[in-house]
């Protein structure tokens, strides 16, 4: 790819990520609780956080370095999502990602 195609390819992803994180804050901040429908675990918590790990945060992801560092930079304009997906969530999936699979794509 030239630098112009990648250029657009990380204006592209760091934009959905953007919608993403205002999401999370939005949901966040509403409620004040820990997860993005109140003080449980929901399916909405597993589907939001798969996004990011499967991608950003799984170093087996063939991700160009240049993207992985954008959407990092990206989500960390977001207090409450950087929390949720850097902390709040791999705390509470700790056992299950420890044993987890690495599954390149």
């Amino acid at each position: 790819m030239n630098g112009a195609a990648d250029d657009e390819d990380v204006k592209a992803l760091c934009g959905s990520i953007t919608k993403v994180c205002e999401l999370i804050e939005r949901r966040l901040y509403e409620h004040g609780q820990k997860y993005l429908c109140g003080s449980k675990l929901t399916v909405a918590d597993y589907k939001v956080f798969n996004i990011f790990s499967l991608s950003v945060y799984n170093d087996t992801m063939p991700m160009a370095p240049a993207h992985r560092e954008a959407s990092k930079e990206v989500i960390h304009k977001f207090p409450k999502s950087t929390v949720y997906l850097e902390n709040t969530m791999p705390t509470a999936l700790k056992d299950y990602m420890s044993q987890r699979e690495g599954r390149p794509f």
